[in-house]
């Protein structure tokens, strides 16, 4: 399964705009979820980001999305630049094809990645 998570806040440049031109900006992003649709994006959900919770994000918004394969997320990943939601909000990509617990922690037991603190 291929997923990608999306977590993200306003940048001033939102703040800025009339509520009339983000109904605006949103109308068309909202066009554009139907051709995320046919190419095979699911969307599981959005929701506000808990702050209550340890380790929070720092970000106040999430959305959670499914596809068939990688060229669909690719494809999403493009509508979103092309859409100029980057220039009104900060935002942080998560992508990946989920798979079973136990393949990742082999993972950690051979030490494959790199850790950061």
């Amino acid at each position: 399964m291929h997923i990608l998570i999306e977590q993200w806040r306003y940048r001033a440049a939102w703040l800025m705009l009339s509520e009339v031109q983000r109904a605006d900006f949103l109308a068309k992003v909202g066009q554009s979820m139907i051709e995320l649709e046919k190419a095979g994006v699911t969307t599981l959900g959005w929701g506000d980001i808990d702050q209550n919770v340890d380790h929070a994000a720092p970000y106040d918004f999430v959305a959670l999305w499914q596809a068939e394969s990688e060229t669909a997320l690719d494809f999403m990943l493009d509508q979103i630049r092309q859409s100029g939601w980057y220039d009104y909000f900060e935002h942080h990509n998560i992508r990946s094809t989920l798979v079973m617990p136990p393949v990742i922690l082999k993972k950690h037991v051979l030490a494959e990645t790199i850790a950061s603190d």
